[in-house]
């Protein structure tokens, strides 16, 4: 894109999220008064940018006009003619210039001028604005995260506000992964009690909308269908018995699809895509129709002939399909993906992945890795790893045209089905993971692994021309599991991807200073976030002080110092355990101590008191933000192992 600015790391710019592609500063500062007049594009009077617009400018007034081929917006006192500005390129880009007199404002559409207003509200300092010139565009068309409602469900107000923040940061994709919290009436059997009421998700979608963020509604397919299939009545289309997934062959597996996706498909009439996941399909081919027609034909056969199906369904509703792209490289014949219809885009998903180049080669549902690598290290833990060196002649061809980098064997491609997908002419979005990826039973992300995880993804997204990222914030691996993190606790890695996908070259020290000063009062203050991820001493650090200054997300600041001293009490209670467990023989042949008895007793009930005394300060700072069940539900996911073993410990210690 062409810009009249030069790249400036003033004050200014660096305190912006996403950092601008281009920023100047200008002599001066810019004090809105009364007397200047909001002026915007004939038809855009009403629009959520105007409002946005005046709003941050505090303008008591707009009106509508003819400004020039490109500005949409210009504020300046009555009469003055708007300035010829340089025009933007693409639907989400703007260029704004503050004067001492006047802001203006060139953007073809109104999301270009409703990003300029973001910026302008991060530029607001005082009573006006420093003068400059920002010339700004997106790297990514697809800006997107996920909203898991499987667990953690947020509370509405809290949900609303959670968009409208993702929003001013230019994020404008939100993946609304429903499971039974949609209020259906083809199948109120498997609405859960906490689910959305229709009103509240009109409300959700007009709010989404009033920010320049797509819904785009996600509906399994095929696995992950425990919220339908734990219930009996749906007994008879689990595949062998489980719970987790349709019998692709049983006969009203697809007609339970369609009509759950039939109805989220017209609820979202502003939408363009839907996502019917497909993915993990663990038990494909397990129950004996299924084994015979995997045997016949191939177990991917069984798999994309039942997708192929979804999938036209759901562009015959209007929408374009999506699904995730795992069970590609979970079996031994990818080819077999160019008989999913043209129009699917593939979502291709790594949330370990950190650079560009791998030792690992994802095929037929293992990892593959040079014996080179295996044998120079005994002890590489890599999931399901397979030399290399043996991977069959189909696999090793695969290989070689798409993984290959010149350093065969040793390194290859991160990201090869992407480089396949291109080949044979197919779109494709990546994958990351802001939460959800640490752990199945986590209360924090890993910060450091979640933020590398998601620029990786942006600069790859970039280079490798695919349309975005869909950023994923899983709030359970699966509907058995407990929940994970909640929401409130991922600020960092959710507005990273912000930040990057817009700008994937900024500097992590950039940002890092950007978000502390606007989320945690203070630039430096994300240095907590690696002692977190790291635990142990750390924990002791006296930086966790900067938490508790004023400024910033004050909600977030209280979970993070939750989350310190959560990892304190699970450290010390092992340690505990691990100095008493050697010592509970002697009890058994009853000749420890009685002096040693209460000192262990006495400890041990410390550490219950100091578990009990978590969970009642944790829980208002979580229910600020989540249902009470779900808040209650991460409380004991927690909390209850600790503490059984503690009583444990305490009942063998009184008897």
């Amino acid at each position: 894109m062409n810009s009249t600015c030069t790249s400036e790391r003033g004050s200014e710019a660096a305190l912006l999220i996403p950092r601008p592609q281009a920023f100047r500063r200008l002599p001066g500062r810019c004090r809105p008064d009364q007397g200047q007049r909001l002026h915007v594009r004939l038809g855009q009077l009403d629009s959520p940018a105007t409002s946005a617009l005046r709003q941050v400018l505090g303008a008591a007034s707009v009106a509508e006009g003819d400004l020039g081929a490109d500005t949409f917006a210009w504020f300046a006192a009555p009469g003055s003619p708007p300035p010829a500005l340089p025009a933007p390129e693409g639907d989400e880009a703007y260029f704004l210039r503050i004067t001492q007199d006047s802001i203006a404002i060139a953007a073809h559409g109104p999301a270009g001028a409703y990003y300029a207003a973001q910026t302008l509200r991060q530029l607001r300092d005082g009573d006006g604005f420093a003068c400059a010139e920002v010339s700004d565009w997106p790297d990514l068309a697809i800006r997107g995260v996920h909203l898991d409602l499987k667990g953690c469900m947020p509370r509405f107000d809290y949900l609303l506000d959670w968009i409208r923040t993702l929003a001013s940061f230019k994020i404008n994709y939100l993946l609304v992964e429903y499971e039974d919290k949609f209020p259906y009436t083809s199948h109120p059997d498997v609405v859960a009690p906490q689910a959305l009421t229709r009103d509240q998700l009109q409300t959700m979608l007009t709010v989404a909308r009033d920010n320049y963020i797509e819904v785009v509604p996600l509906v399994q397919c095929l696995g992950h269908m425990e919220f339908v299939l734990k219930h009996d009545r749906y007994a008879p289309l689990r595949e062998a018995g489980h719970e987790f997934m349709l019998c692709p062959l049983e006969p009203g597996a697809m007609p339970l699809f369609q009509e759950l996706a039939g109805e989220v498909i017209e609820a979202h009439p502003d939408s363009r895509y839907f996502h019917l996941g497909a993915d993990e399909t663990w038990a494909l081919g397990q129950c004996p129709k299924c084994a015979e027609y995997a045997a016949r034909e191939s177990r991917f056969s069984l798999y994309v002939n039942y997708v192929r199906e979804a999938c036209r369904f759901v562009s015959g509703m209007g929408k374009r399909p999506i699904i995730w792209d795992d069970m590609v490289w979970r079996e031994d014949r990818p080819e077999l993906i160019r008989e999913i219809p043209e129009d699917v885009i593939l979502c291709d998903w790594f949330y370990h992945t950190y650079s560009e180049k791998e030792r690992v080669f994802p095929f037929a549902d293992a990892m593959w890795i040079s014996r080179q690598w295996l044998e120079q290290e005994p002890g590489l833990a890599v999931w399901r790893a397979r030399p290399l060196e043996d991977l069959p002649p189909a696999g090793q061809a695969f290989a070689r045209r798409y993984w290959d980098r010149g350093e065969w064997p040793l390194w290859g491609d991160s990201l090869p089905y992407l480089n396949y997908y291109k080949e044979i002419g197919r779109e494709a979005v990546g994958g990351s993971a802001v939460k959800g990826a640490s752990g199945f039973a986590s209360f924090i992300p890993h910060n450091d692994e979640r933020y590398r995880n998601v620029a990786f993804w942006a600069r790859a997204a970039r280079e490798k021309g695919i349309l975005g990222v869909f950023n994923t914030a899983w709030s359970r691996y699966n509907g058995a599991l407990p929940p994970c993190e909640p929401l409130e606790l991922c600020w960092y890695p959710m507005i990273a991807a912000a930040e990057l996908d817009w700008h994937a070259d900024t500097e992590r020290a950039d940002f890092d200073a950007e978000f502390g000063s606007l989320f945690l009062g203070d630039a430096k203050a994300t240095q907590v976030l690696p002692l977190l991820d790291a635990g142990g001493a750390s924990l002791e650090a006296s930086t966790f002080a900067h938490l508790e200054t004023g400024g910033g997300r004050a909600s977030y600041k209280r979970l993070l110092l939750a989350a310190r001293d959560l990892k304190r009490l699970q450290r010390d209670i092992q340690r505990a355990l691990d100095e008493v467990r050697p010592r509970f023989y002697q009890l058994s042949a009853n000749v420890l101590p009685e002096e040693d008895r209460a000192q262990m007793r006495a400890r041990g009930q410390e550490l219950l008191a100091r578990l009990d005394a978590w969970r009642t300060a944790t829980e208002p700072l979580l229910a600020e933000g989540l249902v009470d069940q779900d808040a209650h539900e991460v409380l004991d996911t927690q909390t209850a192992g600790l503490r059984h073993e503690l009583l444990h410990w305490l009942q063998q210690l009184a008897d």
